[in-house]
């Protein structure tokens, strides 16, 4: 899991909960624009592969990678809503 998790037990190497994600290089995100677009381009290859198979295992794991797609999504826009949030202030 992230420092971001409260209570985790691991200290930051950023400073603790003073630290902005914003103040940290997006370079150094565990999930980065590059990471996520690697990522999101992976999924849909594996969804897309595992629909093309034609049968009804292969749809359901692509209707999961889609799910997976679909939530990798949403925490890409709660990294984006932080960044905005924290740079606004």
């Amino acid at each position: 899991m992230s420092d971001i998790i409260e209570g985790d037990g691991r200290e930051s190497k950023w400073g603790g909960a003073e630290t902005k994600l914003s103040d940290i290089p997006t370079e150094q995100f565990p999930l980065n624009f590059r990471k996520y677009c690697q990522l999101v381009a992976d999924i849909r290859t594996a969804a897309y592969g595992f629909d093309d198979l034609g049968t009804a295992s292969g749809r359901a794991v692509s209707r999961a990678l889609t799910d997976v797609h679909f939530r990798l999504g949403r925490v890409w826009e709660l990294i984006r809503e932080i960044e905005h949030r924290e740079t606004a202030n």
